[in-house]
């Protein structure tokens, strides 16, 4: 007799030892294991799932290899890219996929990975015997455990997190040589997106065992397989106790297609992978091989129904086994992740229809299963007698209990819409601690790069310096020499004129005495002998020391003009006090120095500037004689008149006249067909113009806009247009044209600056922004330009437009009394499944979906609420009757409509058109229309905060945008006053961050009036974050804040805000450009 079963091997499963990451873990803060989730997902929770190795290798005895999937007896499950992401806490986007089989990651990007200096991470590289490879190449488990036990006991948590993700990579999610982490895990961990890899390692351990009907163990992620197992078992106390003591292999071959959890609603919104380039399925890439998988096989456990039997050509398989070259392969899975095609959203219901459950049935008969199928006798229930007077007090307890259960079946739907709403928040916060965290490491990198360059700028700058003063000592040295050189020169000088004098002496003595004697002719030829002598020597001596003296000087100042050339470029490289002074918005100890700066009212002139007025003093005192001023009148001016300009002028007297108005209106179209423009001028009678143009480059709808307004205005000008209305849909360009919104996107400039010099043509010209209804032209225009594919050199096909006359018809809808309640058909359709008399298909098709809605209980039908909370529903008469009740009842308050609706629905109350008709209700109460301004007064007055002592009780708010800015760029003021002595702090900003408002209370109020014992600001992210919470905790400090759009609440520092900016005003407008002083308008402020 044949066997009914299917020969499988032997397979096992090793449990990985993860106690020591355990106690890793454990040691990790709470804002550690976010960071790292946020990193790395959720990887550490598979160190805490509990291994059952009987129920993994009785689910391998159920492998289909040629399917890719489990097969039991009338149904399939396959793991999928989904359902493992979800697991993991990965996004399948995020990163791209595992495609580096077989490459060696470099050692610097695995230094870059775990956060840690290349010669560190070198030094751990070991070689390790691999039955399967031979070597393989990585880092030993104890090492890497030892570097992260050293920097849990830093806590610096970043290298921390990265280490100990390596281990779980390595020991837990691709295990391959024990207590060793190899090259092929470090690959996927740098890849940074492992769920491909996990697939395609277990799709690939499990088809290897059955091609080859080896025994041996499967090298896959063994918690992330019982984790999905698990998610898809019953989750029934009869299967989850398991009270027969069944086996696994019992219990599996006893399950079927109703007995599974098919579908998680945490999967909803997730794009479903179907598959890949030229693939027919989805191939996968792992650390050991390459092998498909088969999306189709698994729509039920991803929400959609299974209908027919799958097509033949969507299950082609492939594999790429360990060891095998096939680069060309390999690349064709690599570019076909580049090209991924997903599933179109349709409905979901997770069903399985006949045809696709007889073809599994119909396979499992050709194929057969691992083992035999378990038949259960079911025990005869024992009959029991039970007295009529025992079983009416049993019905009635039936009923009271049926009762009870319906009460703590509402209580559990408020409970539940509570948790579901809780964790939405939870998510949300989750969201904002992501985006905080991401902007946290944004502005340190910001830092550490203003850093580096700030500390190259200070060497740069003490280097200059101190050239600087090797130039002046040396220029001190020449200086010196020059003096000597003048008081040797003048002493020659003296000695000479000395000489001069006692040979005059003797001359006229000589001419006196005569010839008298030659004993005198002979003194006066040695004496003039001696004064030739002298003169010679006072000339050459004074000649050489200037001619050496002026060599050195002009060597000297020539070597020092080439340093000043160099010096003052590199200066206008990165000027710090330019720096300073320029940048819009600065953090940290530059800021601190803007501050200081920013107290002298400093004003930049650059080096050039510097330059320049130098070259101008010099002009100016050494003047030139034949100095004449320039003449400015040419001959033959008319016909040497040159102008240069973006654009041809027409003549004055060409045009329609100058006076009449002429209107412009323009719009760009950017979509999948191309890039239009389209522009409409409207004469003075009203005809209209219009224009339009393809553009045959790619740009954004900005760019597009700016082209089709330029246009417009060229046309204009062709025209001889003088007074122009333009009018634009583009907020954008209409407030960057007229100046009122900066420019800071550097492809938009040329564009705005051409446009304002095409306006100087005109006489007068307003631009007006307008809403994109009232642009319906130009948008027609600009569409059907970019619609149509026009080359070079051929026209544009004409389009002809007609207007057609044809009649409407209008049909009218009466609302019929009937005197019944607006839920009348959904009670009886709940009541006895009846529909009304006349309903069509679609009318009975409407009333069934609305009665899914509604719940009737005793006669009293409930609508159902999103949090699934009952309200009841009442009819018109008891819906008027809560209106007055709530509206102007024994606690009414004269509230508005919208008020009245959320009231009545948290009191538990519904009607289709509550929100209309409370509206309604309110616009007809005549006490509303007359004493509207004293009903919303409060009934008691309010009590005014008081502060016990001085300095103990601080209001902060801020002020801004102040326009114009400040010289220093500054448009926001953060004011603080003490609600005792009335005394307030203010201080201007670029912008008020966080960080600023921490620094400004510490610096401003703490370390000035002492540690305040509470702090009241309003509900802003600057004002209430982390970093304000650290503060209060730390100096022990109450943070509260004023209620949301109720700036009366925190009324003293509102009203401070309030005189400071009339004080602003007031002051700009009185010095005009000045710069203003804070500190008087505060002190203005507190003593006016």
């Amino acid at each position: 007799m044949a066997s009914t079963r299917r020969h499988t091997p032997t397979l096992k499963v090793k449990k990985p030892q993860v106690e020591s990451l355990k106690g890793l873990s454990e040691g990790m803060t709470s804002i550690a294991k976010k960071s790292f989730e946020l990193d790395y997902g959720l990887i550490l929770n598979l160190l805490h799932v509990e291994i059952d190795d009987m129920a993994l290798t009785t689910l391998a005895q159920f492998y289909d290899p040629p399917l890719r999937c489990f097969t039991f007896q009338d149904f399939q499950l396959a793991p999928t890219l989904e359902e493992f992401a979800k697991i993991l806490g990965c996004n399948l986007e995020d990163h791209g996929p595992y495609v580096g089989l077989g490459e060696e990651p470099p050692m610097k990007e695995i230094a870059k990975a775990l956060h840690l200096t290349s010669a560190e991470v070198s030094s751990w590289l070991e070689d390790k015997k691999n039955d399967r490879k031979g070597v393989s190449k990585g880092f030993s488990r104890g090492v890497l455990e030892a570097k992260a036990q050293a920097l849990l006991e830093k806590k610096d948590w970043k290298p921390f997190n990265a280490v100990l993700a390596l281990l779980v990579y390595g020991l837990v999610l691709f295990p391959d040589v024990e207590n060793f982490v190899d090259f092929s895990a470090i690959g996927v961990f740098i890849a940074g997106n492992p769920v491909s890899a996990l697939l395609a390692d277990l799709y690939y351990s499990l088809h290897i065992k059955y091609e080859g009907r080896r025994k041996g163990m499967l090298f896959c992620c063994v918690p992330l397989l019982q984790e999905w197992l698990t998610s898809h078992l019953p989750r029934k106390d009869s299967f989850v106790s398991n009270p027969a003591g069944l086996k696994w292999h019992q219990r599996m071959m006893a399950l079927s297609e109703k007995d599974i959890f098919w579908y998680s609603r945490e999967l909803d919104g997730t794009e479903i992978i179907l598959s890949c380039g030229d693939f027919p399925n989805v191939p996968l890439m792992g650390t050991r091989g390459c092998i498909n998988y088969n999306p189709v096989l698994a729509f039920r456990q991803l929400g959609y129904p299974m209908e027919d039997k799958p097509d033949n050509n969507l299950l082609e398989e492939f594999i790429l086994k360990e060891g095998e070259e096939n680069p060309a392969l390999l690349r064709k899975i690599r570019r076909a992740w580049g090209q991924i095609h997903k599933k179109p959203w349709t409905k979901k219901n997770c069903i399985a229809k006949p045809l696709y459950t007889q073809w599994v049935r119909e396979r499992v008969e050709a194929n057969r299963l691992p083992f035999d199928m378990v038949v259960r006798p079911l025990s005869p229930e024992p009959i029991t007698m039970v007295p009529i007077e025992e079983a009416e007090e049993l019905k009635a307890k039936i009923s009271e209990l049926q009762k009870k259960n319906e009460e703590w079946e509402s209580k559990y739907l408020q409970v539940e819409g509570k948790r579901a709403r809780l964790e939405r928040d939870l998510k949300y916060q989750e969201g904002v601690l992501q985006e905080s965290q991401k902007s946290l490491r944004e502005s340190e990198d910001k830092r550490e790069k203003i850093g580096d360059g700030m500390l190259s700028a200070k060497e740069n700058l003490i280097a200059k310096d101190e050239e600087i003063e090797r130039l002046k000592q040396s220029y001190g040295k020449i200086k010196e020499f020059g003096q000597s050189a003048t008081a040797s020169q003048k002493k020659w000088r003296l000695r000479y004129l000395e000489q001069v004098e006692e040979t005059k002496k003797i001359k006229k003595q000589w001419r006196h005495e005569g010839n008298q004697s030659q004993e005198f002719e002979g003194l006066y030829t040695q004496e003039k002998a001696r004064r030739e002598y002298l003169q010679a020597n006072m000339e050459r001596v004074p000649a050489q020391k200037n001619q050496e003296f002026e060599e050195q000087l002009h060597l000297e100042v020539g070597r020092k003009q080439e340093f000043e050339n160099l010096y003052f470029q590199e200066r206008e490289r990165m000027d710090p006090i330019k720096y300073i002074f320029e940048k819009p918005a600065l953090t940290g100890r530059i800021a601190r120095w803007q501050m200081l700066l920013s107290e002298y009212d400093i004003e930049y002139r650059t080096q050039k500037a510097i330059k320049g007025s130098i070259i101008a003093d010099h002009l100016a005192h050494q003047p030139i004689d034949d100095y004449q001023s320039i003449k400015f009148d040419f001959p033959d001016e008319e016909i040497m008149y040159l102008k240069m300009k973006d654009y041809e002028e027409p003549l004055p007297e060409e045009g329609p006249d100058p006076e009449s108005r002429w209107g412009l209106i323009f719009d760009g179209a950017v979509n999948a067909y191309g890039n239009g423009i389209g522009a409409v001028i409207i004469t003075p009678k009203g005809t209209h113009i219009p224009f339009s143009a393809r553009l045959l480059f790619d740009c954004t709808n900005n760019i597009a806009e700016y082209e089709a307004c330029i246009m417009g205005i060229e046309e204009a000008i062709d025209l001889r247009i003088k007074v122009l209305d333009i009018y634009g849909d583009s907020a954008l360009v209409i407030n960057q044209i007229k100046g009122e919104w900066e420019t800071r996107h550097q492809g938009l400039i040329p564009c705005k600056d051409y446009a304002r010099r095409l306006l100087t043509f005109f006489n007068k010209v307003e631009l007006h922004h307008i809403p994109r209804e009232e642009n319906q032209m130009a948008d027609a225009l600009a569409t059907l330009s970019s619609m149509f594919e026009a080359s070079r050199w051929n026209d544009m096909p004409r389009i002809s437009i007609r207007r057609l006359e044809r009649p409407a018809h209008v049909f009218a809808i009466e609302e019929v009394v009937d005197n019944k309640p607006w839920f009348h058909d959904i009670k009886q359709f709940l009541q006895s499944q009846e529909y009304p008399l006349g309903a069509s298909n679609k009318d009975k098709k409407t009333l069934r979906r609305l009665s899914g809605n509604f719940f009737l209980n005793e006669g009293i039908l409930y609508k159902r609420n999103f949090d699934m909370v009952l309200l009841r529903c009442v009819d018109k008469l008891e819906a008027e009757m809560l209106m007055n009740e709530v509206h102007e009842g024994s606690f009414g308050t004269h509230s508005n409509g919208h008020a009245m609706a959320k009231k009545m629905l948290r009191a538990g109350y519904y009607w289709m058109t509550m929100e209309s008709d409370c509206c309604k209700h309110v616009r007809i109460c005549h006490k509303c229309q007359i004493y509207a301004d004293k009903i919303h007064v409060p009934p008691t007055l309010l009590n005014v905060l008081s502060s016990p002592w001085p300095f103990s009780m601080w209001g902060i708010d801020m002020i801004g945008m102040i326009e114009p800015k400040a010289s220093n760029g500054h448009r926001f003021i953060l004011v603080a006053i003490d609600y005792f002595t009335k005394w307030v702090e203010a201080a201007s900003y670029v912008n008020v961050t966080r960080q600023v408002v921490v620094k400004f209370i510490k610096n401003q109020l703490i370390c000035r009036y002492g540690i305040p014992s509470r702090i009241i600001t309003d509900n802003g992210s600057n004002l209430n974050n982390k970093m304000m919470k650290e503060l209060c905790d730390d100096f022990k400090i109450e943070h509260h804040n004023s209620s949301p759009y109720r700036p009366k609440m925190n009324g003293a520092v509102e009203a401070a805000n309030k005189n400071i900016k009339k004080i602003v005003q007031k002051m700009s407008a009185l010095q005009q450009g000045q710069p203003l002083s804070l500190s008087y308008m505060a002190w203005k402020q507190c003593y006016p």
